[in-house]
């Protein structure tokens, strides 16, 4: 059934009806992607 909704050119995977069914938006989705910041120190690993 989510298939079906994600190949409708009318819905897809970032439209309202595919939300409703439980899943993360296109739109919404992070991509995951982190970078520390270079010469910053966590308080962690000072001593």
């Amino acid at each position: 059934m989510v298939k079906s909704v994600v190949a409708d050119k009318n819905y897809g995977d970032d439209s309202a009806l595919y939300e409703r069914m439980g899943y993360v938006r296109k739109s919404v989705r992070h991509s995951g992607l982190t970078r520390k910041k270079s010469g910053a120190q966590s308080a962690t690993s000072i001593k």
